[in-house]
């Protein structure tokens, strides 16, 4: 016979947890061994039994669900900690999986949703609720948005990071000026324009930051 899924369910509301704990009750799979009602207590309660899944509220007294996630995850490694959120924000999805958990689903769900959450969990399986990707998406877009405008390299305008390119190739200034078609004192000008906007001064600097960039191909015969 296959063995249920032991969960533990830590909210600082009575109607919540006894929500929750209803909920799961019917589903043949899963058993709710025990309810907390804040963070030091889900702790202690989980090394005493130690459950397979805990579904952990962020707001609760005591210690809060980032924090219990945190050291629960520490000393009971086997536990899985799904965060249950009501704000459907970066910083909430973020805190849950630094904290380490394995799983964020808001509030909100359907019975059949955090069943979902708590079998994916017990399975290995990270688990993000469909409605938290948009926040994830927008999150790391936002994050890669921020690294780009602290890139100096995203600064080069096109003919520049042509000319780097030719640099690291090992052309000549003259060489650079024909294959731009500009003349040879507008090619000294856009490489001192690019050494400047790069934080270099010598040319070696200009050639070595063309191959770490992997604008050159080094491959012979290529």
């Amino acid at each position: 016979m296959r063995s249920k899924i032991r969960v533990l369910v830590a909210a600082e509301l009575t109607l919540m947890r006894e929500g929750v704990s209803r909920l799961l009750e019917g589903y043949e799979d899963i058993d709710v061994i025990e309810e907390a009602a804040d963070g030091k207590e889900t702790i202690d309660r989980a090394h005493d039994l130690q459950p397979d899944v805990v579904l952990m509220d962020i707001t609760m007294k005591v210690m809060n669900g980032f924090e219990a996630t945190r050291r629960l995850t520490r000393q009971a490694a086997k536990t899985k900690v799904i965060i249950l959120t009501e704000r459907e924000t970066k910083d909430s999805v973020a805190g849950a999986f630094l904290a380490g958990a394995c799983g964020c689903i808001p509030k909100a769900a359907s019975s059949a949703e955090l069943v979902s959450a708590i079998k994916a969990v017990h399975s290995g399986e990270m688990y993000l609720h469909p409605s938290l990707t948009k926040t994830v998406i927008q999150a790391y877009l936002s994050l890669r948005k921020s690294e780009a405008l602290e890139d100096p390299y995203e600064q080069l305008t096109d003919r520049q990071r042509h000319l780097l390119r030719l640099v690291g190739e090992g052309r000549t200034t003259r060489e650079i000026a024909q294959d731009l078609d500009i003349a040879l004192k507008t090619a000294r000008g856009h490489r001192s324009n690019v050494m400047k906007k790069l934080g270099l001064q010598r040319q070696a600097e200009l050639i070595k930051y063309a191959i770490q960039r992997h604008l050159v191909d080094l491959e012979p015969g290529k």
